[in-house]
């Protein structure tokens, strides 16, 4: 890095950043813990309420009260009777949102039919890497996170390790943003800190390993194994950890920060080794190199005077490599705004409505008699036993006759219960929708209106439908930013697609030679979860003419039409198949008398006219026209009949079968008057030529 050419643009009066601290000459991990633990003090409200929440969700209110933390086992109350309603909704809606699948989906803009290809081909490479690090499971964690933290958001982490993509989920509460930098939603510097820290080993293993040669790391392997080794036996303030905690775990500071201004490159001399051909030893000499000038920084450091690990340029190229999924932003941040939140209060006073409701039940909830002060009645037998009425309530005049009071009185009742349903539809979640139900009227009703009833619940929800694919489209950028740095590194870098027949081994090498391209995302299935609703919206589009049957039983996804489905396309998948490797590979493909030849002649023909407007060369158009050519000649071949047997298999003579027998005392001439001779058989020699005359 010109850190020379750094100073000289951005001042060389020494202060606390951390990001200049090496063009300035100084360290920066200690700049770097210093701020982060400022921030901590600052933020401290933030993380205590996601505990909070947290908490609640988990627990219940009573938990949230007493400060128990997400991963403490809070004791069971024995005579709590309040069910968790907050959770239940949160649930609800954590299902509504996540029921499909999305996927990314490069388009090009107006590039010929190997440019798509290339972008089809980056699409199975996306989806290759994100299925090798569950992304699904990890988005779903961070719906979690958005629907249960303070904090509204969640967060993944996009790496580079061992010159492969790992993704991996990252609690929202380690993620940290100066104050001071999120009130546009644009911050310039991110930060990450491991509330639990890492295990001292972990820690060695990844940073101080004697054949690491990571081009940021600083000192050598053993001076920062001895940093981590001395952090560890540190006890921290900011963050609740035992000291035998401490001495076992590690506090890992990381922080990115992103080129302030525009990158542009240097010159910058540097000492370059080179074998001396005299003395054959290796020699340096100064040699100038281009190389990228900003104050873009990536760091890694622990506590100490010596704890910088990692010290490196960061370009900025597709932003912090931490990714946050925000689906209600909070007003002037870059956070959001969580449900849970919302949901305590209600939550709180159902809990102690509820409490006061079994109290009095308890306390009144007793059947007795009413009884004259001078009837004869044990009252010990009525207030005690198995079989105790409860009390005895004594009168003037009344004869004996039970008594039963009302403990709580029904508003009570119908207020806890509008408690638990204003949590829900307030959130645009139905009370039907919590308990998996439909309303009354729509029992027995039509696919159609199944359809749109499910449609109207989640208008509500629509943010967060968006979010998803919003997340979908940047995580994909990070990934094609990530694969470009791995393939500049070291030339190559293969992922594995699980297609229709087996795994798909997908070069992104290839597929990154495509620079004007745009990233899409579209649900795997837009259809209804609903078999009857699936079923009626399947039907309508095949009475239409806008599927085929065979579309219909791929659509419908009956595991029992599995194996016929694939019959039922066969033909066409190894057509397209064939096709496909034509233009893409160049790879020829001959006819065989078991193909589909109308319907080879019919989709390739139109696939020649597709390739034809996609500027696919001319010497792959012909492998296309042969193969079109070929099936056309193979079914015209087919189409002859079979020519005449000259030779007869029954022995019968080569003139055919002999003249049936005339009428008893009739013969029969060879040849009558006026018939032309007999043709002879094909097989027949020449007749020889009559001699002429002699004179």
């Amino acid at each position: 890095m010109a850190t020379t050419a750094i100073a000289e643009r951005y001042g060389t009066t020494d202060d606390s950043t951390w990001f200049l601290a090496t063009a300035r000459g100084a360290k920066a991990g200690p700049k770097l813990v210093t701020l982060i633990r400022q921030m901590a003090s600052q933020q401290s409200v933030l993380r205590a309420n996601t505990d909070m929440c947290m908490a609640v969700f988990q627990w219940g209110a009573a938990a949230g009260l007493q400060n128990a933390t997400p991963g403490d086992h809070y004791p069971i109350e024995k005579n709590l009777l309040a069910f968790n309603q907050a959770k239940n909704t949160v649930e609800t809606i954590h299902a509504k949102v996540f029921k499909s699948r999305i996927a990314p989906m490069p388009l090009t803009s107006g590039s010929g039919y190997l440019a798509r290809n290339r972008a089809k081909q980056m699409g199975k490479a996306l989806e290759g890497v994100m299925a090798a690090n569950d992304v699904d499971a990890i988005e779903r964690e961070m719906g979690w996170d958005y629907l249960t933290t303070d904090h509204g958001a969640g967060a993944c982490k996009v790496i580079e390790k061992y010159d492969c993509i790992e993704i991996q989920h990252v609690p929202i509460e380690d993620v940290w943003f100066d104050a001071a930098e999120v009130r546009q939603a644009r911050p310039r510097s991110c930060y990450h800190v491991p509330r639990d820290g890492w295990d001292k080993n972990v820690a060695i293993e990844e940073f101080a390993c004697d054949d690491d040669d990571h081009p940021g790391l600083v000192g050598t392997p053993e001076t920062r194994r001895q940093a981590i080794l001395k952090a560890a036996g540190k006890a921290e303030n900011w963050r609740t950890a035992s000291q035998f905690d401490a001495s076992s775990r590690v506090d890992i500071y990381e922080a990115w920060h992103l080129p302030s201004g525009k990158v542009h490159e240097v010159e910058e001399e540097y000492d370059e080794e080179y074998d001396d051909a005299e003395t054959g030893t290796k020699m340096t000499r100064k040699a100038m190199r281009k190389v990228q000038c900003h104050d873009g920084r990536h760091v890694v450091a622990v506590d100490g005077e010596d704890g910088t690990l990692i010290d490196e340029p960061w370009d900025g190229e597709g932003g912090f490599p931490i990714l946050l999924s925000v689906p209600r932003r909070r007003r002037r941040h870059i956070l959001g705004m969580s449900i849970m939140r919302d949901l305590i209060p209600g939550q709180r006073e159902y809990e102690k409505l509820t409490a006061k409701i079994q109290d009095q039940n308890q306390k009144m909830g007793l059947s007795g008699l009413c009884a004259r002060r001078g009837d004869q009645i044990d009252v010990r037998e009525l207030t005690a036993g198995t079989f105790s009425a409860g009390f005895v309530f004594e009168t003037n005049e009344q004869a004996p006759t039970p008594f039963t009071l009302e403990p709580v009185a029904q508003g009570t009742y119908a207020y806890a219960e509008s408690l638990t349903r204003n949590m829900n539809e307030r959130h645009g979640v139905s009370t039907m929708a919590t308990s998996s139900q439909v309303p009354a009227g729509l029992q027995n009703a039509s696919g159609k209106a199944l359809q749109v009833y499910e449609d109207f619940e989640d208008v509500r929800l629509s943010a967060y439908h968006q979010e998803r694919e919003a997340f979908k489209v940047r995580l994909s950028w990070l990934i094609v930013h990530a694969a470009r740095r791995i393939v500049a590194r070291t030339g190559s870098y293969k992922t594995n697609y699980r297609g229709k027949h087996g795994l798909e081994g997908i070069d992104w090498a290839e597929v990154l030679e495509e620079k004007d391209f745009e990233i899409r995302v579209f649900p795997v299935s837009e259809l209804s979860k609903q078999p009857a609703a699936k079923f009626a919206q399947l039907s309508e589009m095949m009475d239409r003419g806008a599927i085929t049957v065979e579309q219909f039983k791929r659509l419908f996804d009956l595991p029992d039409l599995e194996s016929e489905m694939e019959l039922d396309t066969s033909d066409t998948d190894v057509l397209d198949r064939n096709l496909d490797l034509m233009v893409t590979k160049g790879r020829q493909f001959a006819v065989e008398p078991f193909d589909n030849f109308d319907l080879i002649i019919q989709r390739a023909g139109k696939f020649y006219q597709l390739c034809r407007q996609q500027e696919v060369p001319e010497h792959r158009l012909k492998l296309i026209r042969d193969y079109i050519t070929d099936a056309t000649n193979e079914k015209q071949k087919a189409m002859k009949p079979p020519a005449t047997m000259a030779a007869n298999t029954n022995g019968l003579p080569p003139g055919g079968p002999p003249m049936p027998p005339g009428p008893p005392g009739i013969a029969l001439p060879e040849q009558l008057p006026g018939m032309p001779p007999p043709m002879p058989p094909p097989d027949a020699p020449p007749a020889p030529m009559p001699l002429p005359n002699a004179a």
